[in-house]
């Protein structure tokens, strides 16, 4: 019997799929160690794991709450293990998995199987091997959203509905993981999973019979469900005032700094001061620092937010479309997403050549329409201005993962088509991607290499500070905001108190009741403005040297207090220096 399965063609190409994602962790993890990427993920750490409040929680904000409550669970169960990073680790895993013996599976021959696989693993390393060291939980969402839409599309036909739920419980299970990582995200990617499911849909002889109809909407009623029941449990999760009165804040922070944006001072003195906001208050909207003024609550900054989209117009104007559409065709045609965007062209290429030489016409609707869901989360993102890497990178590997799916279901349905025609698309495809690779792979080494050097620079003063905090574990450190953006943690291999006792003065925990819970371990807070905690005896203030402080004396100044700044300790002296004061009040 365990010979039999040892044997068995499904065992070999799962431990094939293994390998391979072992393989690719491994040659990055030889190299590099492995970093959360932004601050964002180290913070759903810190919440998850209990540093943020002193308690594992799984209020993340980001993660939908019953995910973050699970993996808040494991925190309980085993404190000390970097559960988060392990479960992106799993997730970015599972999702090279599941394409990878999805693809072996629908491959014939061992030396074409070889070089499926090297392909693959050569296309993740140039494409996504920067996101396999530097971890974004964006991105997560993003290879998961696309390796359910590549189990989808190779779904095989001719299956009743009960098999063709069957054989997608995968499918569903991935694409909701995506869902609970990152809602925001997988929405921004559900035009790339339609259209697939709509390809898919189309290649049924009988489109419209009941149980083909039944095979794709008990697929999409199963997500649908799956989705729903997790936005129940986040609704549950914060309906308390306290969480409601946060969730305001925070939706009104998102909207002011990563879409509306707000007006300079100068710009728009007039309306700040209608709505009383001062010029010092416009100041820690600016850098960041709000939770020093409790007056700065979600009315405020949904005014100002709300302002802005006024007199921007709420809808884009002709030329904002224009504009809009003229950049997205600018970055896949220039160096601006390089290499992912000459990938994806050399894709449509393959896939115009071979719907050509297969004279299927089926394309001249697939790629319009194609390209017409594609242009959707596009338009978004460049409209608002907001595309970053975490970003524009999920959103080219799952545009690639699609089209090369789309080819190779062509060339495989196409029976009239010689061998020889098809092993000079395959020497075709080889060529041109192994070109493209040998002239992407030394940037996109020198990529991780050099930001791996970087961190590893700018993190001397800032480990430094870390030892110095635990070290004091009495007094709390209040950091300004923009002077803690180029500090990134590892994600293994760190000794972590079970509660930190610094955290920035903004951000999108700030003022939450996880931020105020946390606080309340220091007697010195006592539920108090965190302005006025600031002037207390354990309480400093910690900024770069290159920071202007002045703000600070002007703030006290405005509610009739002078304040000295006595630093106490500074760290680093090449890398980025962090200087720690001790804010006091004068009298």
């Amino acid at each position: 019997m365990v010979r039999r399965i040892l044997k068995s063609k499904r065992f070999l190409i799962g431990g094939a799929a293994l390998l391979f994602v072992v393989l690719l962790y491994t040659i990055q993890g030889l190299r590099f160690d492995f970093y959360y990427d932004y601050n964002d993920d180290l913070l759903i750490h810190d919440i998850l794991s209990g540093r943020y409040s002193g308690t594992p929680d799984g209020h993340s904000i980001q993660l939908l709450y019953p995910l973050g409550w699970v993996l808040s669970l494991f925190y309980r169960a085993i404190p000390g293990v970097p559960w988060f990073g392990l479960f992106m680790c799993f997730c970015f895993g599972v999702s090279l998995f599941a394409i990878a013996a999805r693809s072996l599976s629908i491959c014939d021959g061992r030396v074409k199987k070889v070089i499926l696989l090297a392909g693959e693993g050569i296309l993740v390393l140039l494409l996504m091997g920067y996101e396999l060291v530097f971890m974004q939980y964006t991105v997560v969402c993003g290879v998961l959203a696309t390796a359910a839409g590549f189990l989808l599309y190779t779904t095989p036909g001719g299956l009743t509905a009960k098999e063709f739920l069957k054989r997608n419980v995968g499918t569903v299970l991935l694409a909701l993981l995506a869902f609970f990582v990152r809602s925001e995200m997988f929405l921004l990617l559900s035009p790339f999973l339609a259209a697939l499911g709509i390809f898919h849909w189309s290649r049924e002889k009988q489109m419209w019979r009941k149980q083909v109809l039944l095979r794709y909407v008990g697929v999409l009623a199963a997500v649908a469900l799956g989705m729903a029941g997790g936005m129940l449990g986040e609704k549950l999760a914060y309906r308390s005032e306290p969480w409601k009165d946060f969730i305001y804040l925070y939706n009104a922070g998102t909207q002011l700094y990563d879409y509306k944006g707000y007006p300079t001072y100068e710009e728009a003195e007039g309306y700040y001061s209608q709505i009383g906001v001062s010029q010092m208050q416009y100041q820690l909207i600016d850098n960041y620092n709000y939770s020093l003024d409790e007056s700065i609550d979600g009315e405020l900054l949904w005014d100002v937010a709300r302002y802005n989209q006024e007199k921007e117009g709420i809808l884009p104007s002709t030329w904002d479309v224009f504009r809009t559409v003229k950049n997205i065709l600018y970055r896949l045609v220039r160096d601006v997403d390089a290499p992912h965007n000459y990938f994806v062209l050399a894709a449509y290429g393959l896939l115009i050549a071979v719907a050509i030489v297969t004279k299927d016409r089926s394309y001249l609707w697939k790629l319009p329409l194609f390209w017409l869901f594609r242009m959707i989360p596009w338009f978004y993102v460049v409209l608002a201005d907001r595309v970053p890497k975490r970003i524009s990178h999920p959103l080219y590997y799952m545009e690639l993962v699609v089209l090369l799916a789309l080819t190779a279901k062509q060339l495989g349905d196409c029976k009239e088509l010689s061998k020889k025609v098809r092993k000079g698309f395959a020497v075709g495809a080889v060529l041109v991607f192994g070109v493209l690779s040998l002239g992407s792979w030394k940037t996109s080494y020198e990529t991780v290499k050099y930001e791996a050097l970087g961190r590893e620079y700018n993190n001397v003063s800032w480990n430094a500070l870390k030892e110095y905090a635990g070290e004091n574990p009495e007094n709390y450190y209040c950091l300004d905001v923009y002077s803690t953006v180029n500090f990134k943690d590892k994600v293994f291999g760190q000794k972590e108190p079970a509660q930190k006792n610094y955290d920035i003065l903004g951000g999108w925990m700030a003022k939450s009741p996880l931020h105020r819970e946390g606080l309340d371990q220091y007697t010195d807070w006592a539920g108090q403005p965190l302005a006025e905690a600031l002037l207390t005896e354990n309480f400093y203030y910690v900024t770069d040297v290159g920071r202007d402080i002045t703000f600070l004396q002007e703030f006290y100044e405005l509610q009739g207090k002078e304040i000295g700044l006595l630093e106490v300790a500074r760290f680093g002296k090449d890398s980025p220096v962090l200087v720690v004061f001790k804010v006091s009040e004068q009298y």
